[in-house]
């Protein structure tokens, strides 16, 4: 059995029923592998909405003088795939999760979309464990510190409307967002957006989501002409 000892350290947490993260540990491609009949894909339906419900509740409370409109903006920035992805990366949550060995690259490395599933499913799990507050502290210490000290803000910023602005100084309206799924595997989506303007490509990105690598794309477009 792997030593979750060190994640439980990151995370600082006490674990009372470990069976919890064993779980929310197991991708569904290594079921068979193992001959179990559980896997991470149900913890990680009700971690989406605990983590959503969590840091809804420390915006309000958080700021008071906000209104709606700006707290969901600031949701959707906190609450998004790079945001857990990047959670995990920091957890080293690779390093812990149960999968086929076709799914790890010659680096060791995983998908951001698996990471970010994984980091919903550990959440639920912490929840059942160990209930809403220890929950609250570990996202408090993990996704909300990002955006604490700033380091979502260029995912913040509406560069599809700066880059499209800037585009329309120039004399230049047509913009189009070219998407591919470069992912051979269709359950892991992996998209590689071009942005053009009158044929001419000004930015690319990838992403596990397609909106994000078009926000991406924008910014790198964006920022290729600021230089």
């Amino acid at each position: 059995m792997r030593d979750l000892q060190p994640l439980f350290d990151k995370l600082l947490i006490k674990p009372k029923t470990y069976s919890w993260y064993i779980e929310a540990l197991t991708h569904p491609s290594y079921r068979t592998v193992a001959n179990v009949d559980y896997d991470y894909q149900r913890l990680e339906f009700l971690g989406d909405s605990i983590i959503e419900k969590i840091v809804r509740e420390y915006l309000f409370k958080k700021h008071p003088e906000m209104s709606e409109g700006e707290m969901t903006k600031i949701k959707i920035m906190i609450v998004q795939s790079h945001t857990e992805s990047l959670a995990a990366k920091n957890l080293e949550l690779n390093k812990y999760i149960f999968l086929q060995n076709s799914l790890v690259d010659q680096n060791g490395n995983i998908s951001d979309k698996i990471l970010e599933d994984s980091f919903e499913a550990i959440i639920a799990a912490i929840y059942f464990d160990l209930g809403e507050k220890q929950t609250f502290k570990v996202l408090k210490r993990t996704i909300i510190h990002l955006y604490e000290i700033h380091s979502l803000d260029k995912f913040s910023t509406d560069y599809k409307s700066l880059f499209q602005e800037a585009m329309q100084h120039y004399g230049k309206n047509k913009i189009k967002y070219v998407c591919k799924n470069i992912s051979k595997d269709d359950e892991y989506p992996f998209y590689e957006v071009s942005v053009f303007t009158n044929g001419i490509c000004y930015g690319k990105a990838k992403a596990t989501k397609r909106k994000e690598a078009e926000k991406l794309a924008a910014m790198n477009a964006y920022n290729k002409l600021k230089k």
